[in-house]
């Protein structure tokens, strides 16, 4: 078995009854224990913490991967402070109101003049004329000048003139005649002469034109409002309305009339004809099978007057 090693400081761990070497490795597992604590010489730290441990400030522009101090983060910030200290940033004789625009030339970003740069300076009141307003000089040149009180004639108005040539001149009381007035005659003839007691109009003239002169005379007998008149008077009777009774001398004229003949309620014979026939006589027809008049006049070729003598006598 051999000497054998830590697994975090890489410690000597000397052969227990066989190493010689006892003393030798148990000074160097001193020093690195000691050089450990210091941090002097190459470590790894894992899942450590450091409280209040000093470390060497290295040197400005050191850019190895060494601890970075306080003092190193803020001398190293310090030398960055201005715009021209950027890489891609050139900063050249600036003056007021210069910006930094990006410029394809140089390929970097550097101070110009908002003129250089292609912008608008800031317009102040009165900067402008008309002659640097684009389009505006020929805007207002194609535009009529200020018309004043008295500056327009009729002449000078286009198709006024002629306008006011076609109209016709102020009509004074008088001046047309129905002639004159364009369709005047046609609507005046097309309307109802007067109506006058001897020009009267007739009756099939008002409203829908459904009343006659005969019927409209009618009037003429009423003697008082219509309305009141027909409020007085039966309704319309509609299906169902009325029932025997309420209707005048209906059920006396029903109780006059024959009750319905049937097989339980015969009509006596006497009531047939001219009444002569009685029920008895009536009933002498049951039995008879053919016309009795046809049996009458078969009878031995017709009855003579002996026959009657005969019979006389036999019925003594």
């Amino acid at each position: 078995m051999a000497d054998s090693n830590t697994t975090k400081l890489n410690l000597t761990l000397p052969e227990v009854g066989v190493s010689t070497t006892w003393a030798t490795s148990l000074n160097n597992n001193f020093t690195t224990l000691d050089e450990s604590v210091l941090l002097d010489s190459t470590q790894s730290l894992t899942n450590k913490t450091l409280t209040d441990c000093d470390a060497t400030t290295q040197s400005v522009g050191n850019n190895s991967t060494k601890v970075a101090t306080t003092a190193f983060v803020t001398a190293a910030v310090a030398l960055e402070n201005t715009l021209a200290e950027m890489d891609d940033v050139v900063i050249t004789s600036s003056g007021d109101n210069d910006v930094v625009a990006y410029d394809s030339t140089s390929q970097k970003y550097i101070n110009q003049t908002a003129a250089e740069a292609g912008l608008q300076p800031t317009i102040a009141d009165g900067d402008l004329t008309i002659a640097k307003t684009s389009g505006l000089q020929t805007a207002l040149n194609g535009k009529q000048a200020t018309i004043t009180d008295g500056d327009l004639t009729i002449a000078r108005t286009n198709g006024l003139q002629a306008a006011l040539d076609g109209k016709q001149a102020t009509i004074a009381d008088g001046d047309l005649t129905i002639a004159k007035t364009n369709g005047l005659q046609a609507a005046l003839d097309a309307k109802q002469a007067s109506i006058t007691s001897s020009a009267r109009l007739n009756a099939n003239l008002i409203h829908d034109g459904s009343v006659s002169n005969t019927e409209f005379g009618y009037l003429g007998s009423v003697t008082s409002d219509l309305q009141t008149q027909l409020n007085g008077k039966q309704a319309t009777i509609a299906d169902g309305d009325l029932t025997i009774a309420k209707t005048n001398g209906l059920q006396s004229a029903l109780d006059g009339k024959q009750a319905t003949i049937s097989s339980s309620a015969r009509i006596n014979a006497d009531l047939i004809h001219d009444g002569t026939i009685s029920n008895t006589e009536f009933g002498h027809l049951n039995g008879v099978t053919s016309n009795i008049q046809t049996q009458i006049n078969n009878l031995g070729g017709g009855v003579t007057e002996a026959d009657v003598v005969a019979l006389s006598i036999a019925l003594g």
